[in-house]
C-alpha cells in the first residue's frame, strides 16, 4: 500500500482510519480530509478558502456514498501499491494523475472524513493566487494526459468534466456573462439587473482586496466576493499559462504550516 501525506500535521489515528476502508476489496484508493485551522491567516482569503473547502467536502461525500470521488486530496491519501501507475509527465497535478488511475482501473476511490490532516489557511491572497495559477496548470494537464479517458470512462468522465475540467472553465463563463450583460443592458430591463448586479458584486470583490488585511475586509459581505473572483481570475491565468505551454515541473507547497 502506498501512502501521501503532505503539508500538513497527521495523527496515528488518522492514519489508521485511512486503511481501514481498504477492507472492502473493491476500494483502491482512499482519501482523507483536510481541515484549516481558523483564524491563523493574516488574510480575509482564508474566510472564502474555509467556506469553499466545507462546499468541496460535501460533494466529496456524495460522490463517494455513490460510486467513487474524482480525485484524492494531495495532503492525504493511500492507494493500492499493485494500482500504482508512475507519472511520466512531472508538470501535473501528481495526486490527480496517480489517484484517477485508480478509478479507471476498475476500483472505487473514496473519501474517508475521519482520516484528518491539519492545515493553516493561506496567510497572503497575492501568493494564494499564484499558487492557484499552477493548480489550474497542474490539473487541466493531469486530466488532459489521461486521453481519451477524460472523454470515454463513462459516469467517471462525467465527474471529471463536470467537478473539475469546465469548472476551470468558469472564468471564460463569466467574462462572456459580463460582455453579453454590458452589451444588451439597454435591450430590457432584466439585462440592465444583471449588469449592475456582477458590476456590485465586483465592486464588493474589490473593496475586499483593499481591506483584506482588517477586520472589515473579513465580512462575508467583501470577504466572500474577494475570494470568488480571485480564484477564478487564477483560473484564467491557469488555462492561458496551459494554451501557452508553460509547464512547472517544481511544486511550491503553500507556506505557514504549523503544528
Amino acid at each position: 500500500m502506498l501512502f501521501r501525506s503532505a503539508n500538513g500535521l497527521l495523527e496515528q489515528q488518522s492514519l489508521n482510519r485511512l486503511v481501514e476502508p481498504f477492507a472492502d476489496k473493491d476500494v483502491g484508493g482512499v482519501s482523507g480530509h483536510k481541515r484549516y485551522r481558523t483564524g491563523t491567516g493574516a488574510d480575509a482569503i482564508e474566510q472564502g478558502e474555509n467556506l469553499y473547502w466545507r462546499y468541496d467536502t460535501l460533494q466529496k461525500k456524495l460522490e463517494s456514498r455513490i460510486g467513487s470521488i474524482i480525485a484524492a486530496d494531495g495532503s492525504l491519501f493511500a492507494i493500492r501499491k499493485d494500482l500504482y501507475v508512475p507519472i511520466e509527465d512531472p508538470a501535473q497535478a501528481d495526486d490527480m494523475a496517480i489517484s484517477m488511475r485508480v478509478v479507471l482501473q476498475g476500483y472505487r476511490l473514496i473519501y474517508e472524513p475521519t482520516a484528518c490532516v491539519y492545515e493553516t489557511p493561506p496567510a497572503d491572497g497575492r501568493r494564494e493566487f499564484f499558487r492557484k495559477v499552477r493548480v489550474t496548470n497542474h490539473s487541466l494537464r493531469a486530466m488532459l494526459n489521461l486521453g481519451h479517458a477524460l472523454w470515454t470512462s463513462g459516469w467517471y468522465s462525467f465527474q471529471l468534466l463536470s467537478h473539475k475540467f469546465f469548472r476551470h472553465l468558469v472564468p471564460i463563463y463569466l467574462l462572456g456573462l459580463f460582455a453579453a450583460s454590458a452589451m444588451l443592458v439597454g435591450a430590457a430591463v432584466e439585462y440592465q439587473i444583471l449588469f449592475w448586479a456582477q458590476s456590485v458584486f465586483y465592486t464588493l470583490a474589490l473593496i475586499g482586496f483593499s481591506l483584506r488585511h482588517n477586520k472589515v475586509g473579513r465580512l462575508f459581505l467583501v470577504s466572500i466576493p474577494y475570494f470568488f473572483t480571485s480564484v477564478n481570475l487564477a483560473a484564467l491565468f491557469g488555462i492561458l499559462s496551459t494554451l501557452k505551454g508553460e509547464r512547472c515541473v517544481t511544486w511550491q507547497p503553500r507556506e505557514g504550516i504549523s503544528p
